[in-house]
């Protein structure tokens, strides 16, 4: 049986105390680290976790990846399917390589042709568009697959992840809303795709406690 895994970048820091002119390299605060250590433990020691792990090449995402692999014992591979959504606020941003990236996380690997520059799409987006790439990549993935995945995305992409592989219907089901809401930072959802795709749980975050759980800025209460 076969899990896809997916999963929200953890907390950046705020928009106002990140002093950096490229969007992409929002770095994470000490909370997102600890809620994606916590997110790596909970793959390793209750849902066994051994499958691949794809990252947004987006810096939140990657640091996510790093931390979440350091604390679960796994390596991770950067997928520009799963970056969030494009558009004009991506001006000049500049790609990145994975040689720039091997020397920055260490629990990277993959084919030195694994990542194209740049690694968005370089237009103006909307939510058809995120959905048809994430569809695309996970097609290819899931293809004679046998081992489990987990996708680091964004709440674009991990809404879109939902929405192919369970329906609308599932991520409305979730949140009461669809697309950015779906996921907290650093929450889980597992959907079981061996024959007709059934959701594990979604949204999960008992591996977090109450004041780790995050909407970027916004601590969430439940």
């Amino acid at each position: 049986m076969v899990t896809v895994f997916i999963t929200r970048h953890a907390q950046p820091v705020p928009t106002d105390a990140y002093d950096g002119d490229r969007p992409k390299d929002k770095p994470l605060s000490d909370l997102g680290r600890q809620q994606a250590a916590a997110l790596g433990r909970r793959l390793r020691e209750e849902e066994g976790f051994s499958g691949d792990i794809f990252a947004s090449p987006f810096r939140r995402c990657l640091a996510t990846a790093e931390h979440l692999c350091r604390a679960g014992g796994f390596t991770f591979v950067p997928a520009p399917a799963l970056g969030e959504l494009s558009g004009g606020w991506l001006a000049g941003d500049d790609g990145v390589t994975m040689s720039v990236l091997r020397d920055r996380y260490d629990h990277l690997t993959g084919d030195a042709n694994a990542l194209d520059s740049p690694d968005w799409p370089g237009t103006d987006e909307g939510p058809a568009s995120v959905e048809a790439r994430v569809e695309a990549f996970l097609d290819a993935q899931l293809h004679g697959r046998s081992a489990d995945l987990l996708l680091v995305g964004h709440g674009a992409t991990s809404g879109a992840a939902v929405n192919v592989l369970a329906g609308t219907g599932v991520e409305s089901e979730l949140t009461g809303s669809a697309g950015y809401n779906l996921h907290y930072n650093a929450a889980l959802t597992a959907i079981e795709v061996t024959g007709e795709p059934a959701l594990r749980f979604g949204n999960d975050t008992t591996h977090l406690a109450a004041e780790q759980r995050t909407s970027n800025a916004t601590i969430v209460s439940e």
